[in-house]
């Protein structure tokens, strides 16, 4: 009887340090998925840095739109290379079910149409999902950085003069301008509503679209 009894103390031992173990590993996980996207981007972004120390001075020279091979002529789509961004533009109603790509405010202007573009998109997946959505990195630009948009056959050049957080109610940030303008904003902090983190950027060139995108 008493052997069974310290089987049963030791099972429960066990069973109880490995609930433990996976709650801690669990939360463990939680603190850290979060993270892992911005060090993502400084392991790149170091990397990028180091190849360009090696070449001459590329600050007064706009890096080239680089389409990745799965976008093709006919899409709409968001390049910012500071932030490693290259999505579609998706055109709808609503935002909902825009997943990890970059969606065009309906009720604001287009690249063509000079005026304000607004462009908006999620910061974060869910967990054990896509961990880092479009606007993620947001926070990062800086002014003077460069965001391109490719829109119906043209590159749209802009360059970030504005960068600001302003709470939800500002609706302002959606108001037309009489200059060609791109205003990128996604939520802040991450993983609340509680803010708009808000990017303005003007346009400095427009240019035919580089034949290097796939055709379906």
């Amino acid at each position: 009887m008493e052997n069974h009894r310290e089987k049963v103390l030791k099972y429960l031992k066990v069973t109880n340090s490995i609930l433990v173990g996976t709650i801690f590993a669990f939360a463990l996980f939680v603190m850290i998925d979060p993270l892992i996207p911005a060090l993502s981007y400084e392991v790149q972004n170091l990397s990028v840095k180091k190849v360009f120390a090696q070449e001459t001075d590329f600050s007064s020279t706009p890096l080239p739109p680089m389409p990745t091979p799965n976008l093709t002529e006919d899409m709409n789509i968001l390049y910012i290379p500071k932030i490693n961004v290259k999505q579609e533009i998706i055109e709808s109603a609503t935002i909902k079910g825009i997943g990890h790509k970059a969606w065009r405010r309906p009720n604001t202007s287009t690249p063509e149409k000079g005026g304000r573009t607004v462009i908006i998109g999620h910061r974060y997946g869910t967990i054990g999902g896509k961990r880092e959505s479009v606007m993620y990195n947001l926070p990062k630009m800086e002014k003077g950085d460069l965001v391109y948009v490719y829109w119906e056959g043209n590159v749209y050049t802009y360059e970030v003069f504005d960068k600001k957080i302003v709470p939800p109610t500002a609706v302002q940030v959606e108001f037309a301008t009489v200059e060609p303008t791109l205003t990128l904003y996604t939520c802040t902090p991450l993983w609340t509503a509680k803010n708009r983190l808000v990017v303005d950027a003007k346009l400095i060139s427009t240019s035919p679209i580089v034949n290097s995108i796939v055709k379906k």
